[in-house]
This record gives C-alpha cells, sequence and structure tokens, in this order.
C-alpha cells in the first residue's frame, strides 16, 4: 500500500503522475495519491474545451487547460483544492469503500457528508467534491476535488455555464451550488484536510502504507507523459465532432459562421460577412483542414478582414473562441 504526497503544483505532471500510478497499482495497491494544482481548469476525456471553459479569460490570466484521461464533467484547480486519488486493482475495486473514505475524513473534520447525485460528494446540500472514475485492463481509479478554500469567484470567471451555439455530443458538464470546507466548518485548512483523508484512507483498507520514492515525479515515464497532456492534440484534438451556426455584428459589419469541427480540425466551413467590402465570401475554403485555434483562425482572416478593421480578425477569432 502506499501514500503519495505531490509537492508539486504542475497539473500536467500531477495528471500525468496519476496515470503512472494507475499503470502499477495492480502490483502496489491500493495507493492514495494526494495532489494540488496551480489555477487551472481540467475537463473530462470527452469533453468540448470550446463549450465548457471560457478560454479567452484564461489566456488572459494564464490559468491551464487540462485534459485528464478519465471522464467526467468540468472542474477549477487552484491550490485551495485537494485532489485525491485512488488507484487499486480491478479485482480489489469497490466504489463504496473509496467513497467512505471520503465521508469518513470529513466526518473526521467535523462535517457530515453524503453522496450527491452520480459522482459528488455535498455538505448541508452544497457540492464540496466531484469524482470520475477509469478502468484499465487489470486496474482501477477513482479521484476527485475536494474544495477546501478555493477562489469561488475565480472558479465562476473560468467555467462556463451559459448555453454555447455549438451542438455536439460531447459530455457536459453540470452546474451545482458548491461550498469550500472552510465555509462550512471554520478552520479547517489543506493540511486538516489531507490528514483527515490519509487517516481515513489507512483505517478503511487497514494496511501500513510506504511513501513514493523521492525521484518519482522526475521519472522519464512520468516526464514523457506530461510532454502529451501538454500537446494540442490531446488537450484539444480529441474533442468530440461539434457544428457551429453562429452570428455576430461587430462595429464594421456583421459576420456569419457555419461549420463543423472533429478532433479540433475544421473539416468544412461556410463564412459570409453582411458587408460585401470584407471579401469574407472567400474565407470558407481557406478554414477547411485548419485547427480550430485563436491564432490560425484569426490569420486566415486577417486577410479578408484588413479592409475593414485591422483589429477584425483577431476580435472574430476571439469571438470564435467562445462561440
Amino acid at each position: 500500500m502506499l501514500v503519495v504526497r505531490s509537492e508539486i503544483h504542475d497539473p500536467y505532471l500531477n495528471i500525468a503522475a496519476e496515470e503512472v500510478l494507475l499503470s502499477r497499482a495492480e502490483s502496489i495497491g491500493p495507493v492514495l495519491f494526494l495532489w494540488q494544482s496551480q489555477n487551472a481548469v481540467i475537463i473530462g476525456k470527452n469533453q468540448n474545451p470550446w463549450t465548457e471553459c471560457r478560454l479567452v479569460h484564461m489566456k488572459n490570466d494564464g490559468v491551464d487547460l487540462v485534459r485528464r484521461f478519465s471522464g467526467g464533467g468540468t472542474v477549477y484547480h487552484d491550490k485551495g483544492n485537494l485532489n485525491f486519488t485512488f488507484l487499486i486493482s480491478r479485482m480489489k475495486y469497490d466504489e463504496t469503500r473509496q467513497f467512505r473514505a471520503v465521508i469518513q475524513g470529513l466526518k473526521q473534520l467535523g462535517l457530515r457528508a453524503r453522496i450527491s447525485g452520480k459522482n459528488s460528494i455535498s455538505v448541508s446540500g452544497r457540492k464540496v467534491s466531484g469524482n470520475a472514475f477509469c478502468f484499465r485492463a487489470g486496474t482501477a481509479m477513482h479521484h476527485g476535488t475536494l474544495l477546501v478554500s478555493a477562489d469561488l469567484a475565480k472558479m465562476g470567471r473560468y467555467l462556463r455555464i451559459e448555453e454555447s451555439a455549438v451542438r455536439t455530443r460531447a459530455i457536459v458538464s453540470v452546474p451545482a451550488e458548491v461550498a469550500n470546507l472552510s465555509e462550512l466548518e471554520p478552520g479547517v485548512g489543506l493540511e486538516d484536510a489531507t490528514d483527515a483523508i490519509v487517516s481515513a484512507f489507512l483505517e478503511e483498507y487497514g494496511e501500513k502504507a510506504e511513501e513514493a520514492p523521492d525521484d518519482f515525479f522526475c521519472g522519464r515515464e512520468v516526464t514523457d507523459l506530461r510532454r502529451k497532456y501538454m500537446s494540442w492534440e490531446w488537450k484539444f484534438g480529441l474533442t468530440p465532432v461539434f457544428d457551429l451556426d453562429t452570428e455576430k455584428t461587430f462595429p464594421w459589419g456583421t459576420v456569419h459562421v457555419r461549420l463543423r469541427a472533429n478532433h479540433g480540425m475544421i473539416t468544412s466551413a461556410q463564412v459570409r460577412a453582411i458587408e460585401p467590402s470584407t471579401g469574407a465570401e472567400i474565407l470558407a475554403s481557406e478554414l477547411q483542414d485548419v485547427r480550430y485555434a485563436e491564432d490560425e483562425i484569426r490569420d486566415r482572416f486577417a486577410r479578408a478582414f484588413s479592409v475593414v478593421d485591422p483589429k477584425a480578425s483577431s476580435a472574430v477569432a476571439e469571438w470564435l473562441m467562445e462561440p
């Protein structure tokens, strides 16, 4: 049995470490992995980042976008959020035990928690933890967030809940009223929550735990996976097919965009501007086989819209990042 506590706040590295631990869980489990991230939005493997996040705010504020390898909905991470991960062999996996460990840990902190909805934990009717799962050939993972003292205002700034013009079969997050443990039980901090979860984990599984080796997080397997999670191909390229049909009026004219994208690449597009002098009619063919990415869209719009406003292409590209 292993307890791994990360002192690193790099979300890509911690997600990579999770996957490595999952690959080894059959022989070393059960494993409890506890970690925190700097400001980041974490989406599920089968979600659409353009509909789940406010990507423009995230870019301006230096907030990372991370696509994890488990399903479920979108969550916000900062250093006030404790992430817990249970990793175990498939033969020993029991979702009830993992949830019980978290609920018992919260009970040690004076909080009466219960499972709510499909994969959440709530206290006094407010969500404090969202959970997701992943199963491999011989191993299983149950991980979740635990809001301790997270910046809920920033969470609201970066997570989208408004309706989008995108039509997709991607998994859509379900909004819920959330709360920090420190609000529900004043005085509770990250160290308290960490100690409580570890204590409940040891009590639930009744074994003596070892600590991970000091060099675990700088091992080649972890650092190679980190590069995968940082790549555009993983963060955006895994997005299921989606269709967009939207229109917006700018000071220099109105633009109507209809397109389809698959795996983050625009496969077909029709772009029309009400102001004929923009030359927008030629854009449809130019947008084909282009990444649905702000810089690439901006570059393709630049020539057509430069006659009306030198900043027009940037404005349109930014608009399309949050359709």
